[in-house]
């Protein structure tokens, strides 16, 4: 199943998803369509606040992605993902 044909079933049926994608075209089309996205990044990201990779391979994950284009939105400078990371450590 392509991201058009998951997208156009979250919406018919109603459903409360998460779309996952790093495809830029199809997060743009989920987000017009109020449907909330997540990349790998944040998928990383998430992972790595809850210890479930270690911080080096999340970073060494995003430093690829970063070498590929593969980032949803703006670049996401290693940085920036450390700092998410460290929010999402701290969150309640």
């Amino acid at each position: 199943m392509g991201e058009a044909e998951s997208i156009a079933i979250i919406k018919k049926r109603n459903i409360e998803a998460v779309f996952l994608t790093d495809d830029h075209d199809a997060a743009r089309t989920a987000i017009a369509e109020n449907i909330e996205v997540a990349s790998t990044t944040r998928i990383l990201a998430i992972a790595d606040a809850f210890g479930r990779v270690s911080h080096l391979e999340a970073r060494r994950c995003v430093e690829d992605l970063l070498k590929q284009n593969r980032v949803l939105g703006n670049r996401l400078a290693v940085s920036e993902f450390e700092s998410y990371v460290e929010m999402l450590r701290t969150r309640p």
